[in-house]
């Protein structure tokens, strides 16, 4: 084997920019054998995905995944793994799917994680691009194992970031926030501005979100309130308890709440019940002047800043 293709190979994960040189300077003549020829086009491959540089045609990595097999299951996996990405680039998802599938194949033969790891990354992808959610999550977790016991911290945390994505997406937010802050904690030592952001950016629209979710209940508990005030008051009874049972959450209208079953509750002629929500109209005009201020919050303010000096 030439010495140049040891040096790229070497380099190849710590610099792949000088690997990418390297190989650019061997001469033809140097690649005489079938095996060099092959670890070369595999090394290629590698080093121009390495650096951004998409290529389509497949016409290194098809030399590589025609010579490794079985006895090299390592750099057969590699080779397919390139050849998928080439058919990702040029839009053929059929090849990109079996070349994958291929590199799994003779990945999970080997103890490389990282390798298991992009392979199980890139059919996650796949599977968000059909829209199937939950095949996307089951492998990303998969490229997240892998990349943790590579001790592959970047791609841990891109991983961490694409589940929470997912789950987002979903309107999981339980699941999407415990992922989003994996992310962040494991993003902080890597001083990635770009990453650390993107993470902050998810969690930022995630919190929106639950607003929005936590405002929308408010609004449909609500509407569910004046349609059961409505209808006690048009002696309904039946038609007014309905619409008040679906109600779950009664924080932000509890007087009003307790009010409405009051009134239903002495048409209806249950007084124990009546005397029940009496108390606790009570209890929540009590809870409602605790909570409010005595004086005006700037008045508190310059109060505050009088005593201090």
């Amino acid at each position: 084997m030439p010495d140049e293709l040891k040096t790229a190979e070497r380099m190849m994960e710590t610099a792949p920019d000088s690997a990418l040189l390297v190989l650019r300077n061997i001469q033809q003549i140097q690649l005489i054998s079938p095996a060099n020829k092959a670890l070369y086009a595999l090394l290629m491959s590698q080093a121009l995905d390495k650096n951004d540089i998409k290529i389509e045609s497949d016409s290194l990595a098809s030399v590589a995944v025609k010579y490794f097999d079985q006895k090299e299951p390592e750099r057969a996996g590699y080779a397919w793994f390139y050849n998928s990405r080439c058919a990702r680039n040029r839009g053929d998802a059929e090849v990109q799917a079996v070349s994958l599938l291929k590199a799994q194949e003779f990945a999970e033969m080997t103890s490389n994680h990282k390798l298991q790891g992009l392979i199980y990354s890139d059919k996650a992808d796949m599977y968000q691009e059909q829209k199937e959610k939950d095949s996307c999550i089951v492998f990303n977790k998969k490229g997240f194992a892998a990349f943790r016991l590579a001790r592959d911290a970047y791609n841990s945390t891109l991983s961490a970031f694409s589940i929470g994505l997912v789950y987002s997406q979903q309107s999981n937010n339980d699941s999407a926030e415990k992922y989003f802050l994996v992310a962040e904690r494991l993003a902080k030592p890597l001083n990635d501005t770009i990453l650390i952001s993107s993470i902050y950016k998810g969690l930022g629209n995630l919190s929106i979100h639950q607003k929005i979710n936590l405002l929308r209940c408010v609004l449909i508990y609500y509407f569910l309130l004046v349609l059961g005030s409505l209808f006690s008051n048009l002696n309904q009874l039946d038609s007014a308890q309905y619409y008040m049972r679906r109600i779950k959450n009664s924080e932000a209208f509890s007087v009003e709440y307790y009010k409405t079953w009051l009134n239903i509750s002495e048409k209806g002629g249950d007084y124990h019940q009546s005397l029940y929500y009496a108390q606790k109209i009570i209890t929540a005009k009590d809870s409602l002047h605790k909570r409010s201020l005595k004086s005006s919050f700037a008045g508190m303010e310059k109060k505050y800043h009088f005593e201090h000096l």
